[in-house]
């Protein structure tokens, strides 16, 4: 096993609860920016929610992700709720995620949505938590691929 490898199941070895992105949107550059991304900040999992999800994926990131995919938000759903996942839906126009109290001994899945749109009403129904990463002057648009790495 070449070194990169070593490290890389060494460090998701010593991570306490994983975390598992979940994202909505469309893109297939924005897709593939997020799981290169994802997998750079040592995230596990990904999961594709939607009919035909595609990505962008041209260095290989998905050989250290594992990557699902969901027709339906309500299949994901059901799929978090059973690995016993606490979800947190990230908006524009919710608290600051600086102000949320998160069960840190649960495994996590945050949810991205469409850049124009946002999350879907059954992740919004769903999550344990709605939150938003208040950008600089309280600028509520962000960018997929921005919000997913932070």
């Amino acid at each position: 096993m070449n070194r990169r490898r070593q490290q890389f199941f060494q460090l998701l070895q010593e991570q306490r609860q994983p975390i598992t992105l979940v994202l909505e949107c469309t893109n297939p550059h924005n897709i593939g920016t997020t799981i290169r991304t994802a997998e750079f900040f040592g995230v596990r999992d990904v999961l594709l929610v939607g009919p035909n999800r595609t990505y962008a994926n041209d260095i290989g990131a998905a050989q250290w992700v594992h990557i699902e995919r969901h027709r339906t938000p309500e299949d994901a759903i059901a799929d978090l709720r059973r690995r016993g996942m606490t979800l947190i839906a990230l908006e524009t126009s919710a608290v600051p995620i600086a102000d949320i109290t998160i069960d840190i001994q649960r495994p996590l899945a945050i949810v991205v949505g469409h850049e124009r749109h946002g999350v879907s009403r059954a992740f919004l129904d769903a999550a344990d938590a709605i939150a938003t990463l208040p950008g600089a002057f309280g600028r509520a648009f962000w960018r997929v691929t921005a919000v997913a790495a932070v």
